[in-house]
């Protein structure tokens, strides 16, 4: 999944930037990857949000993840 997400960056022209992190040290209330993206613009966002590879990852993560948090937010 790591690679998958990272190669989105060779292929989404709108991504500024990604960072895709494996917890270290497991546990109740951890989580298993975190994904850390970052856009121009909602539009951006939204362009990356629809851009075919994207949804291709995306349907791979829903086959695989057993709950996923998703979190958008201006800086």
């Amino acid at each position: 999944m790591q690679k998958r997400l990272m190669d989105l960056t060779y292929k989404i022209p709108v991504i500024k930037r990604i960072e895709v992190g494996i917890n270290q040290l497991p546990g109740e209330q951890s989580a298993d990857i975190v994904l850390y993206s970052e856009f121009a613009s909602y539009q951006d966002l939204q362009t990356y949000q629809d851009h075919a590879d994207h949804q291709a990852v995306a349907g791979f993560v829903r086959e695989i993840a057993a709950e996923r948090r998703v979190v958008d937010y201006e800086v």
